[in-house]
């Protein structure tokens, strides 16, 4: 039986059809994937994935100690297998007080480590990282790194906070040095099917990245949950 026209484009645009890593449903569903995370936190924290012997999704919700306190809800959380933890959000949406947000979620995370009557040397390193898809600097740099320092000596005060931010908007007006986290930033940023397979070719992680956006956009209910 012939298909008409309207069919024919109908069945192209079902073919070409690909979730966007940006969004923040499918986002948490890629980094369930432990395979795709450990590729993902090797570029953030420069080390090779194979380095991260083992990474464990943590709960969502931070602990409420008190019944007036905030919630803290995450996007992922993770702990590495050196015990430090990883925060990763995803934000789409300018948010006025991101600073702010992201400093509340790592005291929280920082926190919640130990309980009364153990000791401080438990506590083990915190890293925030933000994904952001709008402009938070006037700098042309796409990833920044932060740290506590002393303002004249510029010595380290504690290893056990830091922040990395990803710019996505600024990927468009500027090119950068190739490396592996500018390839993750650009599959976050990423628009079409065409771009997500160009990076998937020069990266084995983000290539298993693309076979799972190809399996969960082929998938009727989570299609339904995606663009809901």
């Amino acid at each position: 039986m012939c298909m008409t026209k309207n069919e024919i484009e109908k069945q192209n645009q079902e073919q070409k059809f690909i979730m966007l890593p940006s969004v923040d449903f499918c986002f948490q569903e890629l980094m369930e994937d432990k395979e795709i995370l450990r590729g993902f936190c090797g570029a953030i924290l420069q080390v090779s994935p194979e380095e991260i012997e083992d990474i464990i999704l943590l709960p969502k919700q931070l602990r409420k100690k008190h019944k007036e306190e905030k919630y803290g809800i995450l996007d992922v959380h993770v702990r590495l297998n050196n015990g430090e933890r990883m925060n990763i959000e995803m934000q789409s949406i300018s948010y006025d007080y991101w600073q702010e947000r992201s400093l509340f979620y790592l005291a929280k995370m920082y926190t919640d480590q130990i309980h009364e009557g153990e000791d401080y040397e438990n506590l083990k390193k915190c890293i925030h990282v933000g994904i952001l898809d709008f402009t938070l600097f006037n700098h042309d740099r796409y990833y920044s790194r932060f740290h506590i320092w002393e303002d004249t000596s510029r010595e380290l005060y504690t290893d056990k906070f830091e922040i990395h931010i990803l710019e996505l908007p600024k990927l468009a007006k500027q090119e950068y040095p190739q490396t592996e986290l500018l390839r993750w930033a650009q599959f976050f940023g990423a628009k079409s099917r065409e771009e997500i397979q160009m990076l998937a070719e020069k990266d084995e992680y983000i290539q298993k990245a693309y076979r799972r956006l190809e399996e969960m956009s082929a998938d009727e209910q989570k299609r339904w949950e995606y663009e809901m």
